[in-house]
């Protein structure tokens, strides 16, 4: 009896161990359209849905255009490398500036909050809270361009 209970704890033991080395979920873009922008050569205006589940993180990037992100719910850690991005909130029914997070500083983003991102910007996210990330994106892309550059 006593060794089917050594095996039954060091079965156990060895699952969580590898439950700890798991990676934790991926986040999700779905694009919801996309559409050449009148006006600009080459461009498409696109809008999509991100979400990123607790424990998830988004490696260190930037973006081929210009990107409006809006947090729809959850907390998110999002941290400049270069570059720096304006965080925007409503103050009185109107959008008002926050805050900037400039090179080398992490902000801490929250429902409702919008953020802009230019080509320029190289930054990461995470969600380290316990919620599930929501994030709608507009964006202005070259046709063709992949959503993010991956930066070493």
């Amino acid at each position: 009896m006593r060794i089917i209970f050594v095996a039954l704890v060091a079965a156990v033991a060895a699952g969580s161990a590898v439950a700890a080395f798991r990676s934790p979920p991926a986040p999700v873009r779905v694009v919801l359209g996309d559409a050449p922008a009148y006006g600009t050569h080459g461009k498409l205006l696109g809008l999509t849905r991100i979400t990123i589940p607790p424990g998830a993180v988004i490696p260190k990037h930037h973006h081929p255009g210009t990107q409006v992100a809006t947090v729809l719910a959850g907390t998110l850690r999002y941290h400049v490398y270069a570059g720096t991005v304006p965080v925007y909130r409503e103050v009185a029914g109107s959008p008002a500036l926050a805050f900037r997070i400039t090179p080398g500083h992490t902000g801490t983003l929250r429902a409702g909050d919008t953020l802009i991102e230019q080509p320029s910007d190289v930054h990461r996210a995470a969600n380290t809270g316990t919620k599930t990330v929501r994030i709608m994106l507009a964006t202005l892309f070259p046709a063709g361009a992949p959503p993010s550059i991956p930066v070493k």
